[in-house]
Order: C-alpha cells, then structure tokens, then sequence
C-alpha cells in the first residue's frame, strides 16, 4: 500500500488563505464595525466590547463585534 503524503493531511493553502480571522486588531475591529478607535476604546473600557491582550496587542473576536452591532437597537425610518 502507497504511503500517504504529508500534503494530503494538511489542508491546501488556498483554504488557509480564505479563512476569516476570528480576532481583529484594533484599527481593522474600528473598521468593521465603522466606529473610529477612540469610540471603540470608550466601549472596550464600559465593557460592552470584550477584549483580549497578547503581549501588547488587543484583540478583539469577531463573534463579539458582530454581537455589540445586533445589539444596537434599529431606528425606524421617519
């Protein structure tokens, strides 16, 4: 029997490269959710926006930021 390489036990490199990150620096998280850094520092401190630090870096998770924009109550068109 042939062995299997270690190729087809990894997955390929395009679907590494099409994944989303699930965590999001601070600017790219500001952009996302299109508030500038000091409002999303404002929300980070309430603590309405979760975060994470690594080192330096604070990281946000996707999952959290979707949740912080659900949560914003929609405005009726007039």
């Amino acid at each position: 029997m042939p062995h299997a390489t270690a190729a087809a036990s990894q997955p390929s490199t395009s679907v590494v490269r099409d994944l989303e990150p699930a965590a999001l620096d601070t600017a790219t998280a500001a952009r996302y959710i299109g508030i500038g850094k000091t409002m999303l520092f404002e929300e980070i401190k309430a603590g309405r926006i979760p975060s994470r630090k690594i080192g330096r870096r604070t990281l946000i998770l996707r999952n959290d930021l979707d949740a912080w924009l659900a949560a914003i109550p929609a405005r009726n068109a007039a």
